[in-house]
């Protein structure tokens, strides 16, 4: 069974720590009971998409709040406007999120790119560029 590991880690961490984290804590975090109370309910669902789990946990897993908003914005645009080139997209997230400049949403447009190209070949699924096709 997979276990769900980021949320286990950080509440482990958070509540090992004296220290506030370094971002607003809007949400409660669940306690390792909850968790395991998750796991048991969703035990077909986790296992049925464990890999896929694992794949999005080791692609994000590790980025922050600010990161994983230019990813999702870039994945958006991309979605959105398959058409257009890197560029367009890059300023048509700048114009969306104007606080992300060209260059940091070219940067997240490559960076959805290339995870979009591994997990196709990772778990053998077309790339399609339509809006309402994800790849997976």
């Amino acid at each position: 069974m997979i276990q769900i590991q980021a949320i286990t880690y950080t509440t482990n961490r958070l509540a090992s720590s004296t220290a506030r984290p370094p971002w607003p804590v809007s949400i409660p975090l669940q306690s390792r009971s909850e968790t395991q109370k998750l796991q048991q309910l969703f035990s077909k669902t986790l296992e049925q998409y464990e890999t896929k789990l694992e794949f999005v946990a080791e692609k994000l897993g590790g980025k922050g709040v600010t990161e994983l908003e230019q990813l999702a914005t870039a994945l958006y645009a991309i979605r959105m406007q398959p058409e257009t080139d890197t560029m367009e997209k890059a300023r048509y997230i700048h114009q969306l999120k104007p606080h992300v400049s060209v260059e940091e949403g070219t940067s997240a447009i490559e960076n959805v790119e290339t995870i979009i190209s591994e997990a196709a070949k990772h778990f053998d699924i077309p790339v399609t560029p339509c809006c309402t096709t994800p790849p997976f």
